[in-house]
């Protein structure tokens, strides 16, 4: 509603615009570096032909990194890379002005390190309302970082984890998501990944409400807890017969405390720019799971959330090009409003929960012409 470059019409049935990209490159050499731009016009709409995340917005890029291929004392090899990006709207709004910072290096005895470093300054958000007004956020520092044995051997193992800290608001993520995979003869490969994360984000949308005719936006502090495991498992029985699994139960928890409203969407301070709704003009009424102001009220956004899903393939080629696939996946879903998070409980839960399975086969024949 606050984008006065755009015009709006709800009578139209088609959508028209335009797209363009331009890149200057090098790439022979230790140095490589490359300038890059490109604009989607407000009105490209492309989903008929893939998936377009969003228009309305042009952008320019510079990006440089040295690479050395000369084993030294530590190295094998290594490289380094920077890159900045900045993105507008056709309104001129700044929807991004980063940093990126890029390490790789490759050890002696195979393993490899990655580093990745990004710096996101305050930078406007057209969508974090979901159409609302576009909301200022605030600058953050994002590391990701990636250790990994070498991959010739039986078994490999990645330690990978993620830090994220927010200039405002008190926002943290940090996730730890290690991969462990084994192939004890050349017929069986067996992967383990699991993942846990510690989310605290302190402006996460939460509703849009009606105050006396008037459209409020609710965001809130969000404590969310998540766990996960990926598991893989291939046997091949013959060179033509071959059985693939997969299974990734998946648990996440969140609860939500000190409730904002949008008083001024773009100001540079968070406190001004989402003040607190105070505590005691906000009550929860247990009996309907809402929170409820003088004004208005919304639904309690907590959520504890429980899935599993599981994939199996056996594919056979019974002849060269020609294969036979049996397939069976499964679901379970189960969604709690406990106030916890005790991983014990849901495990409990989430397999007494119903479970969706589907059998499926698939024949593929190869007809040479």
């Amino acid at each position: 509603p606050d984008a006065d470059h755009l015009t709006y019409d709800p009578g139209i049935t088609s959508m028209d615009g335009w797209g363009s990209e331009v890149a200057l490159q090098k790439k022979g050499g230790s140095w490589t570096w490359s300038l890059s731009g490109g604009s989607r016009s407000p009105g490209i709409e492309l989903n008929d032909l893939g998936f377009l995340s969003y228009a309305d917005t042009w952008y320019a890029s510079v990006q440089a990194r040295y690479a050395d291929f000369e084993a030294g004392s530590v190295f094998r090899s290594w490289h380094i890379e920077g890159q900045g990006v900045q993105a507008y709207s056709f309104g001129g709004e700044s929807f991004r002005r980063s940093a990126h910072l890029r390490l790789r290096g490759n050890f002696l005895n195979f393993w490899q390190m990655t580093v990745n470093t990004d710096r996101w300054w305050n930078h406007q958000w057209p969508w974090e309302l979901r159409g609302g007004p576009a909301l200022l956020l605030s600058g953050y520092t994002n590391v990701r970082w990636t250790l990994r044995s070498d991959s010739r051997k039986p078994w490999t193992a990645n330690l990978r984890g993620t830090v994220r800290h927010d200039d405002q608001g008190g926002s943290r993520l940090i996730t730890f998501d290690p991969l462990v995979a084994f192939r004890p003869t050349p017929r069986v490969s067996v992967s383990l990944g699991p993942r846990f994360s510690v989310n605290r984000h302190a402006d996460q949308y939460v509703a849009r409400v009606t105050d006396a005719g008037s459209t409020e936006y609710v965001l809130g502090r969000i404590e969310q807890t998540t766990a996960a495991l990926e598991a893989r498992v291939s046997y091949g029985f013959s060179p033509t017969l071959n059985l693939d699994v997969y299974a990734q139960p998946f648990l996440s928890h969140g609860s939500y405390t000190a409730f904002r409203n949008v008083a001024d969407a773009k100001h540079p301070d968070f406190e001004t720019r989402l003040p607190l709704i105070p505590t005691g003009t906000l009550t929860l009424d247990p009996a309907t799971n809402r929170y409820a102001t003088p004004g208005y009220s919304f639904r309690n956004p907590d959520f504890n959330v429980r899935e599993f899903r599981l994939n199996a393939v056996l594919r056979w080629e019974y002849k060269p090009g020609s294969a036979l696939f049996l397939v069976w996946t499964q679901a379970r879903e189960d969604y709690g409003r406990e106030s916890d998070w005790d991983v014990g409980r849901d495990l409990d839960q989430l397999f007494l929960a119903p479970a969706t399975n589907v059998f499926m086969v698939k024949v593929n024949y190869w007809i040479g012409l």
